[in-house]
């Protein structure tokens, strides 16, 4: 399980991001798992963007506490596999 995934802002803008989402996806198939699910901050735009085109849907927004960051604003999104 990983707890967080970022680009190094050398690299975004590139097409790697959905290459790597796209890659998670397929080992979750090929692991045979049936949905994926994932937190994004509610202000993280970009990165919802990304995983609702690579087929994630919302699926409803909550205050998450965070160890490092507190509570804050999210937006839990799924990928049925």
């Amino acid at each position: 399980m990983w707890h967080l995934i970022s680009v190094h802002p050398d690299y975004r803008r590139t097409g790697i991001a959905i290459q790597f989402v796209e890659a998670l996806i397929g080992v979750a198939r090929k692991e045979g798992k049936k949905v994926i699910h994932l937190d994004v901050l509610a202000d993280n735009i970009p990165s919802e963007k990304l995983y609702l085109k690579a087929g994630f849907q919302l699926v409803k927004e909550l205050v998450i506490h965070y160890d490092d960051i507190g509570d804050q604003a999210a937006k839990v999104m799924e990928c049925q596999l």
